[in-house]
C-alpha cells in the first residue's frame, strides 16, 4: 500500500486518480493484536460521503448515519479479512457507491513474558562489566 491524502500514515490500494468513487483507507503500519485502528471511507476528489456502512468478508459491521470512520478496538486476530465500505457520495452524480475491497491483516502481539524488550542489551552490559571487572 502507498500513503496518500496528506496524512502520511493512511493508504489504500488505489491512487488518488482511481476511477473508484469511494475508497476505504486503512493505516499503512503493521496492525498488532490489542491496537486500535480507524477505517476511513473517503470519496474521490474529497467528495462528500454520508451514511457509510462498513463490511468485513461481505458481512455488514456497522452503519453510520453521521460519519465515515469506524474504529476497531482492541484489535483481535479475527478482525483480519477483506473490508469495504458503502456510502452516499455527493458529487455531480449523487448515489450509493461501494469501495473496492482492502485486505486487513492483524498480527499477533509479541510475547513480552517470553522475550522481554531489552534483555539482550542488559546481557551485553553485564558481560562487559564482568570482562572489565568494574
Amino acid at each position: 500500500m502507498t500513503a496518500w491524502g496528506g496524512s502520511g500514515d493512511i493508504g489504500c490500494d488505489r491512487s488518488p486518480l482511481s476511477p473508484d468513487w469511494l475508497v476505504l483507507q486503512v493505516p499503512v503500519r503493521a496492525l498488532l493484536e490489542g491496537d486500535t485502528v480507524t477505517l476511513r471511507c473517503r470519496g474521490l476528489w474529497n467528495s462528500s460521503v454520508t451514511s457509510g456502512s462498513f463490511y468485513r468478508d461481505g458481512k455488514e459491521l456497522e452503519t453510520l448515519h453521521d460519519g465515515t470512520e469506524l474504529s476497531l478496538s482492541p484489535l483481535q486476530l479475527n478482525h483480519s479479512g477483506h473490508y469495504h465500505c458503502r456510502g452516499w457520495v455527493k458529487y455531480w452524480d449523487t448515489r450509493w457507491k461501494q469501495s473496492p475491497p482492502v485486505t486487513v491483516t492483524v498480527q499477533g502481539a509479541p510475547d513480552y513474558k517470553a522475550h522481554p524488550p531489552g534483555v539482550s542489551k542488559i546481557r551485553k552490559i553485564v558481560d562487559q562489566i564482568r570482562r572489565t571487572g568494574l
